[in-house]
């Protein structure tokens, strides 16, 4: 590629430049396509199901330790 005397920039910016475009090309291209807004979905599903699996361990996490402060009072309360 050859570039213009009055071009000032470096080669390392030029890298930046072109990452950059290379990057902003492809979050258009992200957002033309059918592709981008079915993997939000699947994002968007994926962040529902973790927090209902994060919800249930923490019920059955609290259940469990009510269950085993029960059983540690019982067992005092009896002498053992």
């Amino acid at each position: 590629m050859v570039r213009s005397l009055t071009d000032q920039r470096t080669p390392e910016k030029y890298d930046r430049y072109e990452y950059r475009n290379r990057t902003m090309q492809f979050f258009k291209n992200l957002l033309c396509e059918e592709d981008g807004p079915t993997a939000v979905e699947y994002a968007v599903m994926l962040a529902a199901i973790v927090l209902a699996c994060v919800a249930a361990i923490a019920a059955v996490g609290t259940n469990t330790n009510a269950l085993f402060e029960n059983a540690t009072t019982e067992m005092h309360n009896h002498g053992m």
